[in-house]
């Protein structure tokens, strides 16, 4: 978890730092990149892109249990359980959703907890598309 979230805020931020300051070795950070990816991260990779698919047809309207359904339907066995972690990791759901629905006004402030996720690149693009004001710092 802390070496996934140096890769993400790595670009923000000197690694070297980054590493001190969780308490990690950077030739820790290192051999964690070189890794090839397990059964389990290539599989969620696969199920991602289509739960993306499948957010960018339904305008990112569906929640966990109508993804779960979707997905069931197109061949795929997965639980709900793994297609809300997916979905909390990857930062699809509540925002897509609100940008959706809503008629947001330009410069709204959007307060993230300080979860990986809401550093990643896809999701950073998210907010400058939608001119949003971001109040972490690590954005």
């Amino acid at each position: 978890m802390r070496f996934r979230f140096i890769e993400e805020c790595g670009q923000e931020f000197p690694t070297n730092r980054l590493c001190q300051v969780l308490g990690v070795s950077s030739r820790g950070l290192r051999a964690y990149c070189s890794r090839p990816a397990s059964q389990r991260q290539r599989t969620d990779m696969v199920v991602l892109a289509h739960i993306t698919e499948q957010s960018r047809f339904s305008l990112g309207s569906y929640g966990r249990p109508r993804m779960t359904e979707e997905l069931k339907e197109i061949g795929l066995n997965i639980g709900h359980r793994r297609v809300d972690r997916l979905m909390r990791e990857n930062g699809i759901r509540a925002l897509k959703r609100a940008i959706a629905l809503r008629q947001l006004p330009t410069g709204c402030i959007h307060h993230t907890d300080r979860g990986s996720q809401y550093c990643s690149h896809d999701y950073r693009k998210l907010l400058r598309q939608h001119e949003f004001q971001v109040s972490l710092s690590c954005m």
